[in-house]
């Protein structure tokens, strides 16, 4: 499955939080690991172009971040905060469109949920196999 996509939400703004730098530098150091399964991973925040481009070179980030400044997307998927800002979390769209992941998290249970997939990719295929969405829950 070359064109699964594994998308992690969240805010650059909050680089001085250190959560949300965790999360980016887990899915950096974990990059390898991830994509050798034939998953793409994307970062996508609210903040604008050049937040974004500063935040990827600070955190030397092997991947593109993805700029929803309207929060759209971000809100499509029950990942807005309200009335601002972004739940961390990840989810994971196969080349069809079908949804394979959509689950809120901090920053190890996102990883954790990218490397479940990515392991389960490798997995020789037995059939149609089902995976499940779950829906979005509180940030930790």
């Amino acid at each position: 499955m070359a064109f699964d996509i594994i998308i992690r939400c969240s805010n650059p703004r909050e680089a001085n939080i250190s959560t949300g730098t965790k999360q980016a530098c887990l899915f950096r150091d974990n990059y390898d690991s991830i994509t050798e399964s034939g998953l793409t991973i994307y970062g996508l925040s609210a903040d604008s172009p050049k937040a974004n481009t500063t935040f990827k070179t600070k955190q030397r980030l092997p991947y593109p971040l993805l700029c929803n400044p309207t929060a759209t997307l971000i809100a499509a998927l029950g990942l807005k905060k309200s009335p601002k800002g972004t739940i961390r979390g990840i989810f994971a769209i196969d080349k069809e469109g079908k949804v394979l992941i959509l689950q809120a998290g901090g920053p190890d249970a996102t990883l954790d949920a990218a490397r479940n997939l990515a392991a389960e990719l490798k997995k020789p295929s037995s059939g149609d196999e089902t995976r499940h969405a779950s829906s979005p829950a509180k940030d930790d």
